[in-house]
């Protein structure tokens, strides 16, 4: 299934990992194929056609790391693209190989919180440009950040919801 027909059909379910409170609103519609599990907590998804992958995900942050010193030692390509470093999240951006990557992470207490996406690189405008049916649940999330909006909100429409009861 291609991003760009998906349109108005697209469904989103909730992804939970209750021992962490992390809780992830995404596009089940596309990613509907489980493919294991991240380290730490979790769930990998992918689409039918194996082009793209999702993975929701919280670990441990033994090390009391800032969202900076995560990254750091996560080793990050060099070019990216798009880096957004805060003192509660990360985002970074850009290609790896023939994909575009897409991480984001989420600190709290001792966790980190991610969702990461992977995607053909050959359909970045269509991922980039999808405008999802759940918008206003995704403008929520980057309204104060409107330079997330197009990766964030446009790309994945995902939503992450820390400690949600």
């Amino acid at each position: 299934m291609g991003i760009g027909r998906v349109g108005a059909a697209c469904q989103m379910d909730e992804y939970t990992i209750p021992e962490t409170g992390t809780s992830v609103d995404f596009p089940a519609s596309i990613f509907t194929e489980d493919a294991g599990k991240p380290d730490g907590r979790g769930q990998r998804f992918r689409t039918s056609d194996g082009r793209a992958d999702l993975t929701i995900q919280a670990a441990p942050n033994v090390a009391s790391d800032s969202p900076a010193e995560f990254l750091a030692k996560k080793h990050p390509p060099s070019r990216i693209q798009y880096t957004r470093v805060t003192s509660r999240f990360f985002a970074v951006s850009s290609y790896r190989g023939n994909k575009v990557f897409y991480d984001r992470c989420n600190f709290s207490g001792h966790l980190v919180h991610c969702v990461l996406i992977n995607y053909p690189a050959s359909e970045e405008r269509a991922w980039d440009g999808h405008r999802h049916p759940h918008k206003p649940v995704a403008a929520r999330q980057v309204a104060s950040r409107p330079h997330l909006q197009e990766r964030l909100a446009g790309a994945i429409a995902l939503i992450l919801e820390l400690g949600r009861a």
